[in-house]
């Protein structure tokens, strides 16, 4: 059963040790300033956004108590299977991405051959 949701908690394991997280971007940064910062979460590495002052408020108080942060092993399997899906996402952006400049060379190369064949035909006639 999953843990009641609340602002000040993570939503994936109920945990309150949620500490602040690097910003990515510039929409990540103007949420920050906007006092709705990334988190991340300790026990379970859930990444997602708290309003600042509830974090504050959590990091004031006495600290989590035991067996709130623990991971089972269906967590852990889930953990692994997500980075194991977002690795191969991110190889398969990669290759599409290389895929894609090799397109823009080559086309940037027909279209410098046109231009060159077009000013040399101007230029001996």
């Amino acid at each position: 059963m999953s843990p009641p949701f609340s602002l000040s908690t993570c939503p994936r394991c109920g945990c309150v040790d949620l500490s602040q997280s690097r910003t990515r971007g510039f929409l990540e940064q103007l949420l920050r300033a906007a006092g709705v910062g990334p988190r991340r979460c300790s026990a379970c590495g859930w990444r997602g956004f708290r309003p600042d002052y509830l974090v504050a408020r959590q990091r004031r108080s006495s600290p989590p108590k035991g067996g709130q942060g623990e991971l089972t092993p269906a967590m852990l399997e889930r953990q692994r299977k997500e980075h194991r899906m977002h690795r191969q996402y991110r190889r398969n952006l990669h290759a599409r991405t290389k895929k894609w400049r090799r397109a823009q060379i080559v086309l940037a190369a027909l279209v410098l051959g046109v231009a060159i064949g077009a000013a040399a035909g101007s230029c001996g006639g």
